[in-house]
């Protein structure tokens, strides 16, 4: 029988963390080179660890969910949902009536009405 203590449980969560910061921060480099550039990488993985809290303070915590979230940061404004231009993306994304999924779409669809 294995036994799995708290710390290698702890361990391995960090581990599937710090991937997906790297998945995160490789794709936005891909996808937004321009932006991506005034920042090194440890700054950037900086900006995606913002990215996931922010997101999670909003019921976002999928990867697919989160991904789009920082998206927006990198295609609206890092601060998008405080932004006075984009505050009305704060109503959506505090909609308790909608899943992450649900949030994301509406936002994209605004933005793209």
């Amino acid at each position: 029988m294995f036994i799995i203590r708290k710390d290698q449980i702890k361990n391995m969560q960090q581990s599937k963390e710090d991937q997906f910061i790297k998945k995160s921060r490789l794709f936005l480099q891909f996808k937004y080179p321009e932006k991506s550039k005034q920042f090194s990488d440890k700054q950037l993985n900086e900006v995606v660890k913002n990215g996931i809290n922010r997101a999670s303070a909003y019921d976002i915590n999928s990867e697919q969910s989160v991904i789009a979230f920082l998206e927006l940061m990198f295609s609206l404004s890092f601060d998008f949902d405080d932004h006075p231009r984009t505050i009305w993306t704060k109503t959506i994304l505090t909609n308790d009536n909608l899943n992450e999924s649900d949030k994301i779409m509406n936002i994209l669809k605004k933005i793209n009405t």
